[in-house]
């Protein structure tokens, strides 16, 4: 079970939608495929930490889950973002999006 460094995420909305931005790192650490993750779901390889902005029906009720069982703790979001219109995250490109 995991434990040191546990992270305060941020969720992102729009009008429709939203997202958990999730490090990649979190996910490799705690051993979640990425072609596990549903094509509704972007990444943002311009930021060092490479951002997946997980959609929140499937994707991150999937990663909460498995962070809870991984590390013995509630998931804690930290901050949420909201936007007028429409997310920007929106013209990411999807997770298993070659590039």
């Amino acid at each position: 079970m995991g434990g040191a460094g546990l992270i305060a995420f941020t969720f992102h909305e729009d009008d429709a939608h939203g997202w958990l931005e999730v490090p990649l790192f979190a996910l490799v650490n705690m051993g979640m495929r990425m072609n596990s993750i549903t094509p509704f779901s972007y990444i943002d390889r311009n930021k060092d930490y490479m951002p997946i902005y997980l959609e929140e029906d499937v994707d991150m009720q999937r990663f909460v889950k498995h962070y809870e069982e991984y590390h013995g703790k509630r998931l804690e979001i930290g901050n949420t973002v909201t936007y007028a219109g429409s997310a920007p995250i929106r013209e990411l490109p999807s997770v298993n999006e070659e590039d």
